[in-house]
């Protein structure tokens, strides 16, 4: 698996929820503690910091930022 996505199986899937997160907080209204309850983390805690970890940045700082960005592009 490894050799064809240059990930583990553990790592390719917490990847793929937190590309699912970013899409989320920047398409929805859900809350951050909803957001990680959807997509099975054992706890909002443990999902901020996954998320700070590999994004470099909070959950909500970045939903901020997406909103920041969405509504310059609309002006």
């Amino acid at each position: 698996f490894k050799e064809y996505s240059s990930l583990s199986p553990i790592n390719f899937r917490i990847r793929k929820k937190l590309d699912m997160a970013k899409d989320m907080l920047t398409n929805s209204a859900m809350s951050i503690v909803e957001i990680s309850d959807y997509l099975g983390f054992e706890n909002v805690t443990y999902f901020t910091r996954l998320f700070k970890s590999y994004e470099k940045i909070p959950p909500a700082k970045y939903r901020n930022a997406a909103h920041l960005v969405n509504n310059n592009k609309i002006m």
